[in-house]
């Protein structure tokens, strides 16, 4: 199982590499070329596109995601286990297929500083029923995040937000807190 970093700047930045290196808050083109790499899913995920109060969750297909490449293999084996482990309808009914992203250059939310999406270590995935500040209820009716998915993260070492204080169930990192 890989090590990550703990989730401070200082050490993410020394592991992952400084994606700010001149701190104007904009994604600095070198390192992301020197460290994003491009993975396929090996099943099909989609980003929701919301037209006024309509969400249309499947209308936009990822065709790859973009992620450090220090823990793009572990991503990819996270993915592959999913595929292999839930059905497409459970895939499909607990949203397994929405991604909210990967590498996003933005701050953590309500916080001050990068979100691990700002260096690739991070994916959303069933962020609509998962989302940022919605308890954790594990009763299966609910289909919020599976605990056979977690289980899948945490065997590659990736930390679930879904437990956390302000709880972010979308939310795993290969970083610790």
């Amino acid at each position: 199982m890989p090590t990550w970093p703990k989730q401070t700047p200082s050490q993410m930045n020394a592991f992952y590499g400084n994606p700010d290196a001149n701190g104007d808050f904009k994604a600095d083109p070198q390192w992301e070329s020197a460290n994003i790499v491009k993975i396929v899913p090996p099943y099909q995920l989609y980003y929701p596109q919301q037209s006024g109060k309509v969400v249309k969750k499947r209308a936009m297909k990822f065709s790859s995601l973009r992620v450090h490449k220090k823990c793009a293999s572990s991503l990819l084996n996270i993915l592959a286990q999913i595929g292999n482990n839930f059905t497409p309808a459970q895939i499909h009914d607990y949203e397994l297929d929405l991604c909210a992203g990967v590498h996003v250059f933005k701050l953590k939310a309500g916080g001050t500083t990068l979100s691990t999406h700002a260096w690739g270590a991070a994916i959303d995935l069933s962020h609509l029923i998962n989302g940022w500040k919605v308890k954790y209820d594990p009763n299966p009716a609910k289909k919020m995040m599976p605990p056979g998915v977690v289980a899948i993260f945490a065997s590659e070492g990736w930390t679930w937000g879904g437990k956390w204080k302000t709880p972010d169930g979308m939310h795993f990192q290969a970083a610790d807190l």
